[in-house]
């Protein structure tokens, strides 16, 4: 069980998925919430906020109601509140992975919490982040507690891959689905972080941060932190003199794009309690080589360089692209090789994606991406 510290958080202050926040503010406040809620969406863009957020609404005493200004809120000051956000709640347990997989020792240790009554909330609530990852075992222990779910006692099951869980549990919960966020919004949230942080953040990187994130605001913060300015200049580099160096260059350049990454801030692709959904992937400590993790961030960088030269090569205007501050050198590489042999470059990094999960050396596959793609950079001159 994770610490439940970070768990009060209000509906009415999240960002985004205003939409969902209204339908859960109204099934909070005048509606009966189904005993099994599910959060479906990409990785990172706060499902795993939101649900914790419905789980204090849950669990306060004196929630808002639908009058208030800001329906569904837990109140943040009853004894409910306060337990949680000291995170010695009683009645809200948070089930995690423990390494891979939420295992069924976990889900069976559920069963004494949830026999009797609530003891200071409301209602008991159970939060299970990444509920794609239970084992088979863990995943029957826990439909025979949906199937005949305790009183007063709701699931809050988060997931960005709903396909892995068994159609017997999807078919016990009430689906809310997300998508990704706006790039203003993220803007708005990494601006206000920084803010708090008592920090200024260039507005150019912070616009490259939420281009580069795709929806995802946990990607974006990465994306967004000055550290990472050099790994994206690197990556811009490789990119815009696609072609132009010696054949067997590629293996040098992998060794810098490495060392970068791995003097970056480590990487996460869950960040908001949205946990990576590769449980292969390596941790992104400091100090490794490129192992399968930061190849995928790898991959993302130079596709998101190459994507914008195809577009600047197409005529769309530089200023509004993620990669405005490099505008003239990826013209220029457009107009050099063309915007075919570009579309082909993209597609070499994404059979190499799609190939990560078996290739044992994460290394010798950027390298031979890179090769690869400079053979279509020359091949279009």
């Amino acid at each position: 069980m994770a610490t439940l510290s970070a768990m009060l958080s209000l509906l009415s202050t999240l960002a985004g998925h205003v939409a969902q926040r209204a339908a859960l503010a109204r099934l909070l406040t005048v509606g009966r919430p189904a005993h099994a809620l599910l959060f479906e969406g990409p990785v990172g863009v706060g499902k795993s906020t939101l649900a914790s957020a419905v789980a204090a609404t849950l669990a306060c005493l004196r929630p808002n109601g639908a009058e208030s200004d800001r329906p569904g809120d837990a109140c943040g000051s009853c004894r409910s509140c306060l337990a949680l956000a000291r995170g010695e709640h009683p009645d809200v347990a948070r089930v995690e992975a423990q390494g891979r997989t939420i295992k069924i020792e976990q889900v069976r240790a559920l069963a004494p919490r949830l026999r009797y009554e609530p003891v200071l909330g409301r209602h008991k609530v159970v939060l299970l982040l990444e509920a794609d990852r239970m084992g088979e075992e863990a995943a029957n222990a826990l439909l025979k507690t949906l199937e005949e779910p305790p009183s007063r006692t709701h699931f809050l099951l988060v997931s960005s891959r709903p396909q892995l869980l068994l159609d017997t549990i999807r078919s016990r919960c009430q689906t809310l689905r997300f998508g990704p966020l706006a790039a203003e919004e993220i803007c708005t949230v990494l601006a206000s972080e920084a803010a708090q942080r008592g920090q200024a953040i260039d507005p150019a990187l912070l616009r490259l941060g939420a281009a580069l994130g795709d929806g995802s605001l946990s990607a974006a913060r990465l994306r967004a932190d000055p550290a990472w300015h050099p790994v994206v200049a690197a990556v811009v580099d490789a990119v815009v003199h696609l072609g132009l160096r010696p054949v067997g260059h590629e293996v040098g350049q992998v060794e810098v794009l490495s060392a970068l990454i791995a003097s970056a801030p480590a990487l996460q692709t869950g960040g908001d309690a949205d946990a990576d959904p590769n449980p292969e992937a390596g941790t992104g400590s400091k100090g490794k080589g490129l192992d399968r993790e930061r190849l995928l961030v790898c991959l993302d960088l130079l596709r998101a360089v190459l994507r914008d030269a195809v577009l600047i090569g197409a005529g769309i205007d530089a200023t509004s692209l993620p990669h405005a501050p490099w505008a003239a050198a990826l013209q220029g590489l457009a107009r050099r090789v063309g915007v075919e042999p570009l579309a082909s470059a993209i597609e070499e990094l994404e059979r190499t994606e799609a190939a990560s999960v078996y290739n044992p050396s994460p290394q010798l596959a950027l390298e031979a991406t890179l090769a690869a793609m400079a053979r279509h950079a020359r091949a279009g001159r």
